[in-house]
């Protein structure tokens, strides 16, 4: 029997198959993404939003080590449209969007921004990328 498999066993592919749908991967329950956008005044320097939003990924990696902010962490801060998104559905998440809010709050008052909880659906976009981290 050169080359030929016995039967009852099957090899697997090396490469493995797109998932069907988007629960395939994580045992059928559907994923859920928790996202807060942060949207900010003119007034605001998007050079020091972005300075607060990597002093708040620092922090995280204080709470979390640096290599599990490296896998669960994801935001994105767009200067053209003034506004920041971040990723708070693990625990990682959670601490940068506690964090960054806590700074923004401090540094620049509850005026010049405002944080908005979207994104409770499944996820059926591209993931977010983590911009600017070190």
């Amino acid at each position: 029997m050169h080359g030929r498999r016995p039967r009852g066993r099957r090899k697997h592919s090396a490469r493995a198959r797109p998932p069907t749908d988007l629960t395939e991967r994580n045992g059928g329950k559907i994923m859920n993404r928790e996202l807060y956008r942060y949207n900010f005044d003119s007034k605001v320097p998007i050079r020091d939003i972005e300075e607060s939003l990597l002093l708040a990924v620092l922090a995280a990696e204080s709470l979390h080590g640096r290599s599990l902010v490296r896998l669960d962490a994801s935001f994105c801060l767009d200067s053209h449209k003034r506004s920041c998104v971040v990723d708070a559905a693990t625990e990682v998440g959670r601490a940068i969007a506690r964090i960054f809010t806590g700074f923004l709050t401090r540094e620049f008052g509850e005026e010049a921004f405002q944080v908005e909880r979207v994104g409770d659906g499944p996820v059926i976009g591209p993931e977010l990328k983590a911009t600017g981290a070190a």
